[in-house]
């Protein structure tokens, strides 16, 4: 069987002379040869991931061309974030719009140990890059990614598929760029209705299905923008070339000078 990335990864850097605490389950890393420092949960892992220097949140699939990984299913990198830690994370789609650089550091899709390594030395090196990681982190997610704000995520979700048979065929918007454009088209409907919530919501499924969509950016830049919350408006465009993002607005109908501004 392959082995689990986190395991290679804390070997790798254990190798380096870098000081790692494990917590988690005694048997399951006494079975990979490491020892760990105990069990560790709620206020208490809180304080752990505030008191470290870096906090690895990995996934343990690793990375396979044909299937990598698309979702990530743990609470670790928001539990982490909360506290106010500096986290190195695995690359997954839809990381940079909750978590925009550089509130978080991220491993390339396709990394190995040496990467890893590396990325960590520089982080342990860089006392100011790591202070700017767990304050804007931290900021983020008390400010977008509570509890609170997943149950109205999923409010919003239930009332746009409510709307169903108007918008929505049985096959489903499909994957990929087709799909994202389906999303899109949507969000367009529901911004002209002022519904910025569901719009919202639309296109941060347009951008996960096809992330560089200058379209999705701009158009999720604007319903930001109009909710009142330009600093996460930023993040979705500025990473776009200006002749793409002027194209973009033009096909939207937006004032060149407006977007330049």
């Amino acid at each position: 069987a392959d082995t689990d990335p986190r395991v290679s990864l804390v070997r790798a850097l254990l190798q380096a002379g870098v000081q790692v605490s494990v917590y988690g389950p005694r048997e399951e890393w006494a079975r990979e040869g490491i020892d760990v420092a105990g069990e560790a949960w709620g206020a208490e892992a809180a304080e752990l991931d505030a008191a470290a220097k870096v906090v690895l949140s990995i996934s343990r699939t690793a990375f396979d061309a044909s299937h990598h990984v698309s979702l990530y299913r743990s609470d670790r990198l928001f539990r982490s974030t909360a506290a106010g830690a500096c986290v190195l994370s695995s690359s997954f789609p839809g990381l940079q719009q909750l978590l925009p650089s550089p509130a978080v550091a991220v491993l390339p899709l396709e990394w190995n140990d040496e990467d890893a390594v590396a990325l960590v030395s520089e982080l342990l090196a860089n006392s100011t890059r790591r202070l700017e990681a767990r304050s804007l982190a931290e900021t983020i997610t008390w400010g977008q990614h509570t509890w609170e704000d997943s149950v109205d995520a999923f409010l919003v979700f239930v009332k746009v598929f409510h709307m169903g048979h108007a918008y929505f065929s049985p096959s489903g918007p499909g994957t990929g760029e087709q799909g994202a454009e389906y999303y899109i088209a949507v969000a367009e409907d529901m911004l002209r209705a002022n519904r910025h919530e569901e719009a919202g919501y639309l296109l941060s499924h347009a951008l996960h299905l096809h992330p560089s969509s200058p379209r999705a950016g701009l158009l999720s830049a604007v319903v930001t923008i109009r909710r009142g919350v330009i600093s996460r408006a930023l993040p979705l465009i500025t990473h776009l070339p200006p002749s793409t993002l002027l194209a973009a607005a033009a096909a939207l109908g937006c004032p060149h000078a407006a977007v330049a501004h």
